[in-house]
């Protein structure tokens, strides 16, 4: 019974996956519509197994070459033939109980594709701003301020964390080892960074405990 529903992106490990995400987003529904943003594993060829470690290992240790890319058009489609709305640097506008709310959404910024500057709506054009950005590095640009509130993943809360140490990998520059997630400020904006529910290169997780959060947000 959620007003709601948006997801910020890696569906799936690799392409093999599209029929999945898309089986998957077929059982959601919300009074306002279903929203989605890309992140970087939308793009990653479905060649099997071992090949989707070696795109991760290749994405860890010196990102993927954009030849080595895919084009998500055919799972942006086949999600939108569902009814859900996939925002790629762009934004639209939602009435909710009076309330103009401008919907944001950014590329993924880990492999340089956010464009928040395209992504925003004009400065004087009013109404609460919610941004959908994969990476909370999607945050680090001068005009991030505009941003009421954000809503990120990416980091997997760093997958697996140790006592004391925190997270030793976490893919952003703008989460640290003792924060990789949860409720945080950056670039001066309050972001709320989503564990998620998967895994990434290694199927472990250890002291980040998955999450699907909901988040009620109220007249000040």
């Amino acid at each position: 019974n959620y007003d709601l529903v948006v997801a910020t992106g890696d569906y799936a490990d690799t392409a093999d996956g599209w029929p999945v995400v898309v089986e998957a987003f077929r059982q959601l529904d919300a009074k306002l519509g279903v929203y989605a943003s890309l992140g970087g594993h939308e793009r990653y060829p479905g060649l099997g197994e071992v090949s989707s470690i070696w795109m991760g290992w290749r994405a860890i240790t010196s990102r993927i070459r954009p030849r080595r890319l895919i084009d998500p058009a055919p799972l942006i489609a086949a999600l939108e033939a569902e009814g859900v709305r996939v925002l790629v640097n762009e934004n639209l506008s939602l009435e909710i109980e009076g309330e103009l709310v401008r919907l944001i959404a950014v590329d993924d910024a880990y492999m340089g594709l956010a464009d928040l500057e395209a992504a925003l709506p004009a400065p004087d054009s009013g109404g609460f701003r919610l941004l959908l950005s994969h990476s909370p590095d999607g945050l680090l640009h001068p005009r991030s301020g505009e941003v009421d509130l954000a809503l990120c993943g990416h980091t997997h809360g760093g997958q697996i964390t140790f006592p004391l140490l925190g997270a030793p990998v976490r893919h952003a520059r703008s989460v640290g080892r003792r924060e990789p997630a949860g409720l945080l400020r950056i670039g001066g904006v309050t972001t709320f960074v989503s564990r998620g529910f998967g895994t990434s290169l290694l199927p472990l997780r250890l002291g980040a405990r998955p999450e699907l959060a909901v988040v009620e947000l109220r007249r000040a």
